[in-house]
């Protein structure tokens, strides 16, 4: 079932259910063994095109990327399994734009405790 709400001319809410998923702006739950588990969700068209490393934006901003990146997936993964499996894909999201992996992998350290 598909459900297409208007909020107003510039706003489009699209949400898809099924009898075991409702997936909703960029969360994904499930019913899976009596249990509700989350998981990111991207609609497939989307790139996951962060700003580029060598971005004339102050330092800051860049590193922020990946910190902001590692919280999304942490607050919206419910199962370290499927934590673990995002934290590798978006790692290779952001090494395309030629973020450090170091830095990544420190910020997603720092996020998983």
């Amino acid at each position: 079932m598909n459900i297409r709400i208007m909020l107003n001319h510039c706003i489009k809410f699209n949400m898809e259910d099924s009898d075991r998923c409702l997936t909703m702006l960029d969360l994904n739950p499930a019913h899976v063994d009596g249990f509700i588990q989350t998981d990111v969700f991207s609609k497939p068209t989307y790139n996951h095109i962060y700003l580029h490393s060598s971005s004339t934006h102050p330092q800051h901003c860049i590193r922020a990327i990946s910190y902001g990146v590692a919280t999304r997936i942490r607050r919206n993964c419910s199962n370290d399994k499927i934590f673990q499996e995002r934290r590798v894909e978006y790692q290779d999201y952001l090494i395309k734009r030629v973020h450090n992996p170091i830095h990544f992998k420190h910020q997603f350290d720092r996020i998983y405790v």
